[in-house]
């Protein structure tokens, strides 16, 4: 199976480390601090851009792509509104790098994992904390 490369989007001025998408668009999550979204026809940026004072280590789209959830590299989750473009939710919970966000539409949950090895579960309507799980499997010193 060869690989044709359809398109070159650049913008971000570091490494990206998160992409979503759906439909026309996809979402990007870099180490400039900056989440983007790119137009896929055109590979131009829109003026949809969120600016951070932490790193972007992972996004999701959630509730049908209505919903855009933000892992930062201290621990922070963020929620916006990509309709009316307002933050919905602010959170704390984890108190290093969000690795990893990934979402279960049918059953209406955000998944959250850290890089000490915690895992929290959140409900997708409400976005109240359904449980945290302290698996204290993080990475190694060793």
């Amino acid at each position: 199976m060869s690989w044709i490369k359809q398109k070159e989007i650049n913008g971000h001025a570091a490494s990206v480390y998160a992409v979503d998408g759906f439909g026309q668009f996809i979402y990007s999550g870099s180490s400039d601090k900056f989440v983007a979204r790119w137009n896929l026809a055109t590979g131009i940026q829109d003026k949809f851009a969120i600016k951070f004072e932490q790193a972007i280590y992972s996004l999701t789209l959630v509730d049908n792509q209505r919903k855009l959830a933000v892992g930062l590299a201290n621990g922070d989750l963020h929620v916006f509104d990509l309709e009316n473009r307002t933050e919905l939710k602010f959170y704390q919970q984890h108190t290093t790098a969000l690795f990893s966000l990934s979402a279960n539409e049918h059953k209406g949950y955000l998944f959250s994992a850290d890089a000490s090895g915690n895992l929290a579960v959140w409900d997708v309507n409400s976005f109240n904390l359904v449980v945290y799980l302290p698996f204290d499997c993080g990475k190694s010193d060793a």
